[in-house]
């Protein structure tokens, strides 16, 4: 069986720590309450079945929290800290952890805030690996909820400004200037602000 890795970039759920810029407008604590229910979704959605070829681990912040997550969250094959320093410094330290200290063939990092992202989605990032250097899942912000790799490239994560709609165009162009080519899968929604919860009537429904 192949070694491919996945790997969710997740906080520990505490109040006023997780979904910031949602909590500005619907409150600490229902914003805790989102962020627990897209931390549901992954263990449920994105959890490989048996007939599907990869690991579903994740890299928690902050650190002094790992034990009590592993309690709420048992479903991952695995659990690492991140790094200390920027997104990019994170993303970067968990594919060098994957690719070097757990020897992945193929590794992809993923977002904890993309409520329509699945098994089927990974799998198909995996399959686009075999073809390319990069794969990237864009969302409709300009950013991306999925990036995979099979090698440890950290220019794709240096001079990036992280958060803003330039993120998906500019690590293309880094990967255009360094002749690694790319595929793209399917453009989904993050949920980052109040109006984005239209887009999940099923998970508002949860929230009642």
């Amino acid at each position: 069986m192949s070694n491919n890795i996945v790997a969710v970039m997740a906080k520990h759920p505490q109040l006023s720590k997780v979904k910031t810029r949602l909590a500005e407008t619907i409150g600490d604590k229902k914003a805790l309450q989102v962020y627990k229910l897209l931390l549901e979704s992954i263990t449920e959605n994105c959890i490989p079945t048996n007939n599907m070829s990869y690991q579903l681990g994740c890299f928690i912040t902050p650190t002094e929290k790992m034990a009590e997550f592993k309690k709420l969250y048992n479903s991952f094959a695995f659990y690492s800290t991140q790094a200390d320093g920027d997104l990019g410094v994170k993303m970067f330290h968990a594919f060098k952890t994957i690719l070097e200290n757990r020897k992945a063939e193929k590794a992809l990092l993923i977002g904890a805030d993309i409520p329509d992202l699945n098994s089927k989605i990974i799998e198909n990032a995996f399959i686009q690996l075999s073809s390319n250097d990069i794969v990237l899942g864009p969302t409709d912000d300009g950013g991306y909820y999925l990036i995979g790799m099979k090698k440890s490239n950290k220019c794709l994560f240096e001079n990036i400004s992280w958060g803003s709609s330039l993120v998906l165009e500019s690590t293309i162009q880094i990967c255009q200037y360094n002749s690694l080519s790319v595929g793209q899968l399917e453009t989904l929604s993050d949920l980052d602000r109040e109006d984005d919860l239209e887009l999940f009537p099923e998970l508002v429904k949860k929230m009642q």
